[in-house]
């Protein structure tokens, strides 16, 4: 059985390894004084949350640096896989899924300029079940009612709060029916 240094020197002397280091030597030769300075920055502005690209491109620019050493600069933290759209699509989904509407979530994501197709995916692999947060949507509200002698009109008050948090309508009389009670 291999023990961990050996595991090491399997990996040291693994050809991709020395192929990533020599392509990583030869990107960062090949940049200018501006353009390792912007990859800092886009490093540093990395180190507390995900951002997405757009983001990062925007906070470079911000900062003052070229269109041309933004995008050196995106290159090269995309190659670390410090900035990945769909990743951050797929861990804004899992995170924010329980507290809120998928439509509010795409809403969300298109203001951070995820490109739709990317978010579509995202929603492919995270799945989110909406109706868990509709229903605790529903449950909060419904605390302040009597739920046994709930009018039409009530029904209709809660129904559109929840609307404008982007349930759909079928959803929400679905879930409100049955926390309620009622066919």
């Amino acid at each position: 059985m291999k023990d961990f240094n050996d595991f090491l020197m399997d990996f040291s002397e693994d050809p991709r390894v020395e192929k990533k280091k020599e392509a990583k030597e030869q990107f960062e030769n090949d940049m200018t004084d501006e353009q390792r300075e912007a990859c800092k920055k886009a490093m540093d502005y990395l180190m507390d949350l995900d951002k997405t690209e757009w983001q990062v491109r925007s906070k470079l620019l911000d900062k003052g640096f070229s269109e041309e050493d933004a995008e050196v600069a995106l290159s090269y933290v995309r190659a670390y896989g410090y900035v990945d759209d769909y990743k951050y699509a797929v861990r804004f989904i899992n995170i924010y899924s329980k507290k809120r509407s998928n439509r509010r979530i795409r809403e969300d994501l298109k203001k951070r300029h995820v490109p739709e197709a990317t978010v579509d995916l995202a929603f492919e692999e995270a799945a989110p079940d909406e109706n868990a947060a509709l229903t605790k949507d529903l449950k909060k509200i419904l605390e302040k009612y009597d739920v046994d002698n709930l009018e039409y009109a009530d029904k209709q008050k809660i129904m559109a709060k929840v609307y404008r948090k982007g349930y759909s309508p079928e959803n929400i009389r679905k879930v409100l029916y049955s926390l309620t009670n009622e066919d």
